[in-house]
């Protein structure tokens, strides 16, 4: 259930990324897709999630116009990291999330921005890349975001309880 969870979240994020261009230039670092990925990153470790993570990687390399896996190898590059810190570093802690979201921010910025630039031949310098501004916005607000879904997914794990609750009940009767 949480995998649904988590796929609805990562497609209305993408709508609201992909339709809204004013949403998405507003968010000039980030986008708003690296929030279930860092969270399906930390609950889960498993391959498959792997595999997932690249299919939504290559899926929003087709509808953001970069070059085909960008966004696919900076989601891996994601998984890698968190997983690897995941076995050093106290999990739920706020510091070890906002050390995450940091270096999301960067591995997606530097994966997604530098091979676009340098495509159109280019020359950008480091200040285009971190404008403090928006990594500050970027941060507050991936932060934010990261507690609002998790809260949304503790809701949706009491709802799917109950719902398999009732359909079992049902079943029995």
């Amino acid at each position: 259930m949480n995998i649904i969870f988590f796929a609805c979240i990562f497609f209305l994020f993408l709508i609201l990324q992909t339709c809204m261009p004013g949403l998405s230039s507003s968010f000039a670092v980030i986008g708003l897709d690296l929030v279930p990925v860092i969270l399906v990153c930390i609950l889960y470790q498993h391959y498959a999630i792997l595999m997932g993570l690249a299919a939504a990687g290559i899926l929003m390399d087709a509808l953001s116009g970069c070059a085909f896996f960008t966004h696919m190898f900076s989601y891996v590059w994601i998984y890698v990291l968190i997983q690897f810190l995941k076995k050093r570093v106290f999990l739920k802690h706020s510091l070890f999330i906002l050390l995450l979201v940091l270096l999301s921010i960067g591995i997606e910025s530097v994966m997604t921005i530098f091979p676009c630039a340098m495509a159109q031949g280019q020359f950008v310098c480091l200040e285009t890349f971190f404008h403090w501004k928006q990594v500050v916005w970027s941060v507050g607000v991936l932060l934010i975001l990261i507690w609002l879904i998790e809260t949304l997914r503790k809701q949706w794990l009491v709802f799917a309880a109950g719902f398999d609750k009732n359909m079992s009940q049902s079943y029995k009767d």
